[in-house]
């Protein structure tokens, strides 16, 4: 069972990474094989929306015309299992790492033949799912409020590679008391559970 961790965050090391590898952890004490790729990390350039991936929808993945770090992850992306995509939330979205990257995930798509949305390549009937982390400084009061831009804009990339959406971990560094992620042990051991869970099922 192989389990990817895509972290959206540019601080290596903060909350967004450490819940993300804490899910991780989880995956692998239930037998996973897992994965993190750090998208700061990455050279990803923006979709320049030419739909030139769009033009033979016959292979796995459509020919996109841009040269970078996509073209592999792409090609890991869809040999995977489940996910855990984590993201912090700037300006009540998710960032601009991680909206580039759920663009640069449309060669996993084709359209159909009559109108309508586009859908995964995948036609392996396997069931996938994914863990959702969305960190942000706010208290957890607002926290649902806060993430819920972020929440859905990942799932909704995630249903069209035929990927659903088991849980989401909330982690908030605006508790007056519990400031750091270090400090919040549910937190930690609610990512560590939905690790294995993700796994085990």
């Amino acid at each position: 069972m192989k389990v990817l961790g895509i972290v959206g965050s540019p601080h290596k090391d903060g909350t967004t990474d450490m819940l993300v590898s804490e899910v991780l952890r989880g995956a692998r004490d239930a037998g996973g094989e897992t994965q993190k790729i750090n998208l700061s990390e990455k050279n990803i350039e923006y979709c320049r929306g030419d739909r030139e991936c769009m033009k033979d929808v016959t292979i796995p993945i459509g020919k996109c015309v841009i040269k970078d770090d996509m073209k592999e992850i792409l090609e890991t992306f869809r040999t995977i299992d489940h996910y855990v995509m984590g993201t912090p939330v700037y300006m009540m979205h998710v960032n601009a790492l991680m909206k580039t990257f759920l663009e640069r995930l449309y060669p996993l798509v084709r359209y159909p033949d009559e109108p309508g949305p586009p859908y995964s390549r995948r036609d392996d009937g396997k069931v996938k799912n994914a863990i959702l982390v969305v960190t942000m400084g706010a208290p957890k009061e607002w926290a649902e409020a806060i993430a819920e831009n972020a929440k859905s804009a990942m799932e909704v990339v995630l249903n069209l590679e035929g990927v659903m959406v088991a849980d989401t971990i909330l982690g908030c560094q605006g508790d007056p008391v519990a400031r750091t992620i270090q400090d919040q042990k549910e937190t930690l051991q609610k990512a560590y559970e939905a690790g294995v869970k993700l796994v085990k099922g």
